[in-house]
């Protein structure tokens, strides 16, 4: 088992999970290029059963994703540090933003997803596992 602590750049939102990752992801969405004005998000995917925020408490908005479900994103209200992520269609899991990591080199990228929304001069890795859109899930998942 696992356990990642983290925050906020001006350390008002702190938080831990623990547990298994699920994946170290990188996510080419044109949702989370606009939300990291311009560059794909790294997060780290954690089960959610395991999470929760330690300190302070995280602003969030909800969107309709390049997948078609919802998900809430939850950012520092006070330095604007995006945080991590509740996607409704996989609610099992967290995606926590890696640079948020205290220790972010427990991050290593293993899968790369909706690569097909990544601009030209964009860095998609041809070594890992990668999916236009959203990877399959199995059909007991939710």
């Amino acid at each position: 088992m696992v356990k990642v602590t983290g925050g906020c750049l001006c350390g008002a939102i702190r938080y831990e999970a623990e547990g298994e990752p699920m994946a170290h992801a990188v996510c080419f969405c044109t949702d989370c290029q606009k939300a990291n004005g311009g560059g794909p998000t790294y997060a780290l995917i954690m089960p959610r059963a395991g999470f929760r925020v330690t300190k302070g408490e995280p602003g969030s908005y909800s969107i309709r994703a390049d997948s078609g479900g919802n998900v809430g994103r939850f950012f520092c209200p006070n330095c604007g540090t995006m945080l991590f992520s509740k996607p409704a269609s996989i609610a099992h899991v967290v995606p926590i933003r890696a640079g948020t990591l205290d220790d972010p080199s427990i991050y290593r990228p293993n899968l790369q997803i909706f690569t097909a929304s990544a601009p030209p001069w964009m860095h998609v890795d041809p070594n890992l596992l990668s999916f236009e859109r959203n990877p399959p899930r199995p059909a007991t998942q939710t």
